[in-house]
């Protein structure tokens, strides 16, 4: 078993190791990781209408969930009742989620110059 002096001294080693690399190639010119072009704004953009349209994709997802519930029901009322339901949520979370693309695109475009 190893010793908690020796693993002291090998977790310190394993870190020295580690930040090396960041000290040494730390003197480089340091480029802009958001690309030439690229401000914080449009990275905020889009990370935002990625998350629209990931939540979008749920919500179709949901419709198929839906619908395949109301066809595994096979006439039982309560299954083709929340089957129903499922699918009504899921477009008004589709109809929601429109309005917000639409209003984060006003803004950004109106405030940032984004978009």
């Amino acid at each position: 078993m190893i010793g908690t002096k020796a693993l002291t001294r090998i977790l310190g080693l394993a870190t020295a190791i580690f930040f090396l690399p960041i000290v040494v190639f730390g003197q480089d010119k340091f480029d802009n990781p958001l690309g030439n072009n690229r401000t914080v704004d449009s990275v905020i953009v889009d990370i935002i209408n990625f998350l629209l349209g990931l939540v979008g994709l749920l919500a179709l997802l949901a419709i198929i969930v839906g619908g395949i519930r109301i066809i595994a029901a096979f006439g039982k009322e309560d299954a083709v009742t929340q089957g129903k339901k499922i699918i009504t949520w899921a477009i008004i979370g589709l109809i929601v989620l429109s309005l917000a693309w639409v209003i984060i695109n006003l803004v950004t475009r109106q405030f940032l110059g984004a978009g």
